[in-house]
């Protein structure tokens, strides 16, 4: 749903419009977000030609919770962790609360710390007549790289670089109902690993991630987890080039 606020540019100096503005958007927001499902972005500076007025709008996404789905990420957990599952009332749009919100020192140790991810948001898009997931430029892993002090990002690949845009079809429905996403895993400044680690998530009813990627006897994960990723993180900038990084992120994807 989208709030057109039309104001005469004559009239009001910008200044005055983003006091307006906020003033409308807190008086909607009070009411509609105290459900916790709506979420209000101020949208500015689009102009009407014609009558040559400043149209500011207010969009407000109203979510609906699907209940408790699964999340499994591949590069970082070591477990599948249980999630509340919002969907966009207006589009094919998910978001999955607190993701990461189980992770242990156990696992990663001296890499905890980095930066929280409230939520991680995706949508779906048809492109050639196959229907593809995508998200916003990057989340956060909660990880810190190495005792850099630098956050590890779950880049959406060709937001990254636009050579890495064939990467972005990787991103899709695995099966009904479960969402795989392909992120490119990257430290800013030092380099990255690729897109080889998957994240799955299983909506509401979705098939069961723990019968489809765990040993049902053990329910241990996969070999390939914490330590092992951490021995193939790139080298650090300290002791290589950027060449090197890039390199030797070629040979790792």
């Amino acid at each position: 749903m989208v709030l057109p606020i039309n104001i005469k540019r004559n009239t009001m100096n910008k200044s005055l419009r983003k006091i307006l503005l906020t003033a409308i958007f807190l008086s909607i927001a009070s009411s509609l977000l105290k459900s916790q499902n709506y979420i209000c972005i101020v949208q500015e500076g689009k102009t009407d030609s014609i009558n040559a007025e400043i149209i500011d709008s207010i969009v407000i996404t109203e979510w609906k919770s699907l209940g408790i789905g699964q999340f499994y990420d591949q590069f970082v957990l070591n477990h599948v962790q249980p999630v509340e599952i919002l969907k966009s009332k207006e589009e094919d749009k998910y978001r999955v609360l607190n993701p990461y919100q189980d992770l242990s020192a156990e696992e990663w140790g001296e890499w905890m710390g980095g930066t929280d991810c409230p939520y991680i948001e995706f949508w779906s898009y048809d492109s050639n007549n196959s229907t593809y997931l995508k998200w916003d430029k990057f989340w956060y892993s909660t990880l810190l790289y190495n005792n850099t002090g630098i956050d590890l990002k779950a880049y959406y690949p060709s937001f990254l670089s636009s050579s890495f845009a064939y990467l972005d079809l990787k991103s899709t429905w695995f099966m009904e109902n479960v969402a795989v996403l392909y992120p490119y895993w990257f430290v800013d400044g030092l380099g990255g690993y690729g897109a080889g680690d998957a994240v799955y998530i299983s909506l509401p009813g979705g098939t069961d991630l723990v019968e489809l990627f765990f040993d049902s006897s053990t329910r241990s994960a996969p070999a390939k987890q914490a330590v092992q990723v951490k021995d193939t993180l790139p080298p650090s900038h300290s002791t290589h080039t950027k060449n090197e990084i890039m390199k030797y992120n070629a040979t790792h994807q």
